[in-house]
């Protein structure tokens, strides 16, 4: 039993691990499920018994992207609120979409497939942090309104993100991207908080390798 349990994780890892290089290489949509099962000589039932779909292998790598960015931000800046820190994580975010053209084309593919997920719910609650966010400034119900909305939203956005680029200043991506995300917040508020994540945002060296691994440290002293 523990071989098996040992040969089922090893499989789980090598399946993320392969799809995170063949999304980042080849895009999302050009990767079929035939091509994963090859690519990780893996049989499909094998596959399908981890992974529910190729979405939901996309969905897991870009839920730890966006943790990572998270975990980083909190660790870098403890001492900001956790609105702070969640901006900053998304206006980490947005300096790889704008550096980056094939994470750029993983997170609006992915993004306009999240979409659709049908169960929005547990996929909400997943991502407590933003949640959490959102409820300290309304009900719990119309934070629930407010994520769909945000969830809808983000694929229409980094699709014309991805497709405008040559015509997009990165300080126009992050001045509109963070202020529909963060519309709830009381104008005063809002322009000290990007203030400071612009200033903070300014002392980070962020970069993505081909295998979807994030560096982030502080930018090197002149």
């Amino acid at each position: 039993m523990a071989t098996e349990n040992k040969n089922g994780i090893s499989t789980r890892k090598k399946i993320l691990s392969t799809c995170r290089h063949l999304f980042y290489e080849e895009g999302f949509s050009a990767v079929t499920f035939a091509g994963i099962c090859k690519a990780t000589n893996t049989n499909p039932g094998s596959v399908s018994y981890h992974f529910k779909s190729k979405i939901n292998i996309a969905l897991l790598i870009y839920q730890e992207i966006m943790e990572t960015l998270s975990n980083e931000s909190k660790a870098l800046f403890p001492d900001s609120d956790l609105t702070q820190q969640r901006m900053l994580a998304l206006a980490m975010h947005l300096r790889l979409l704008y550096d980056n053209a094939k994470y750029r084309r993983f997170s609006a593919e992915v993004c306009t497939q999240r979409a659709y997920d049908k169960e929005l719910s547990r996929f909400v609650y997943s991502y407590s942090e933003p949640f959490l966010v959102a409820k300290e400034y309304m009900s719990e119900q119309k934070a629930l309104f407010y994520f769909a909305a945000m969830i809808g939203m983000d694929g229409y956005l980094e699709s014309y993100i991805d497709r405008d680029i040559d015509h997009l200043t990165f300080d126009e991506i992050f001045n509109y991207y963070i202020e529909l995300h963060y519309s709830f917040l009381e104008k005063t508020d809002f322009s000290k908080r990007i203030s400071r994540v612009y200033e903070d945002l300014g002392t980070l060296d962020i970069r993505i390798s081909e295998d979807f691994k994030l560096s982030i440290a502080p930018c090197p002293q002149e």
